[in-house]
């Protein structure tokens, strides 16, 4: 996005009516506060390195509170020591809607990418108006349409695009069992949730004789290569994690990526822990499994507050009624997967629930269904489009940035 706000003056600025815009042409930024490589190679110098404040679940945060609270109050006083003209705050409502409410009552814009979507929780209406406390006089950008409307009555300004397009970054690729295929393992960006999940997928999988060519594998006639897709702040950990624990993991059947797009390319299907991974995937044309082991006291409050009770197939090509299991098998429980909440059916596979659930056997069961799912990829391409509108969300947030910051200029002259 900063790449983009750097050059977007001679780009989208002339698209624009008011010529007034074209002042901003010089302006150089300064930036202050927390953000990735990308942001750091423009100046930023952040006050400790984002990994850490990668948390998921309830049981991450209360291992994490003390860290979490100081930093929160260090970001604060960084940011009233700054005196930004602008505060962009992306995601992560737990601290940056405080931090939000604080920066507007210190007389700082607030522009909010990507609030939380109160649609996939259970009493939307309630959490809205929770979230209205925090930003009310704030400028919102939503990722889907259908948002937009929650926040205008509270809001200065909404904006709306999503940072993908939906017009399938890949092609329908030849599933038939027989030749040789690439399975991949995305077992989410944060430490915690890849400690969860990524030894106990591949435990189940090694002891089914996927990565050694056993009996077990060849009576299912399968022959593939697995490729396990982290962060690239994550490999000298996980790679560290793996010498001591899992000697010997690299081999001709299973290695490690940090490559997003490359893995993309060429995957056949993947396993996935739930997240925007999940949209992701769909949009490259990959059938997927959600398999989430999350820690209890998560899993309890998920099932409270999460969005359930959705359609099951067989409306996007789905044989017979789809998957429901989702821990208990039961109609009830949260769904995960962006794709299946977007298009209101369970297209995609998925489970969740507490590792004592798991057996080999049932981990098995979930694999195999995946391997002959046979959704209608161009419903589903087509449902997806029609949620996620054009696909033009950096440039929309350019352009609210840019408002922003000549209304700043324009009261400070």
């Amino acid at each position: 996005m900063l790449d983009a706000l750097r050059k977007s003056h001679r780009e989208i600025i002339p698209t624009w009516a008011n010529s007034e815009f074209q002042s901003l042409e010089n302006i150089e930024f300064e930036f202050a506060g927390l953000g990735g490589a990308r942001a750091m190679r423009h100046g930023l110098n952040p006050l400790f390195p984002l990994t850490k404040m990668a948390v998921n679940g309830i049981l991450d945060v209360l291992l994490k509170s003390f860290f979490l609270w100081n930093a929160y109050h260090k970001i604060l006083k960084s940011m009233r020591d700054f005196k930004p003209d602008l505060v962009l705050l992306v995601d992560y409502p737990g601290m940056n809607l405080r931090l939000a409410k604080k920066a507007q009552a210190a007389g700082f814009p607030v522009l909010f990418i990507a609030p939380p979507q109160v649609w996939v929780y259970r009493n939307a209406e309630k959490r809205l108006k929770k979230i209205s406390r925090f930003l009310t006089g704030c400028d919102v950008h939503v990722l889907f349409p259908f948002e937009a409307a929650n926040f205008k009555s509270f809001a200065s300004s909404v904006s709306v695009g999503h940072f993908w397009v939906t017009g399938g970054e890949g092609e329908v690729k030849n599933n038939q069992i027989g030749e040789r295929k690439t399975f991949l393992l995305c077992p989410g960006s944060r430490w915690p949730v890849l400690m969860r999940n990524l030894p106990n997928w591949l435990r189940y999988l090694k002891n089914r004789g996927y990565f050694a060519g056993n009996s077990r594998q060849i009576e299912t006639h399968f022959d593939a290569r697995f490729e396990v897709l982290i962060p690239e702040a994550m490999k000298e950990k996980l790679l560290g994690w793996l010498e001591i624990y899992e000697k010997g993991f690299f081999s001709d059947k299973i290695s490690l990526s940090t490559d997003k797009e490359k893995s993309l390319a060429k995957a056949n299907w993947a396993i996935v822990f739930p997240g925007t991974m999940t949209l992701e995937l769909a949009l490259h044309i990959i059938p997927f499994m959600v398999f989430a082991i999350i820690d209890p006291l998560t899993f309890w409050m998920g099932k409270k507050v999460l969005k359930p009770k959705l359609k099951v197939g067989p409306g996007f090509g789905i044989e017979g009624k789809g998957e429901i299991d989702i821990a208990r098998g039961g109609e009830e429980d949260p769904i995960l997967g962006l794709p299946n909440l977007l298009l209101e059916e369970r297209v995609f596979p998925e489970w969740a629930g507490k590792v004592t659930k798991v057996t080999e056997n049932f981990f098995q069961q979930k694999f195999e269904k995946l391997l002959v799912w046979n959704g209608d990829w161009e419903q589903i391409l087509q449902g997806l489009g029609k949620k996620m509108g054009k696909g033009n969300g950096c440039e929309k947030v350019i352009e609210s940035i840019q408002k922003i910051l000549l209304a700043t200029k324009s009261q400070n002259t």
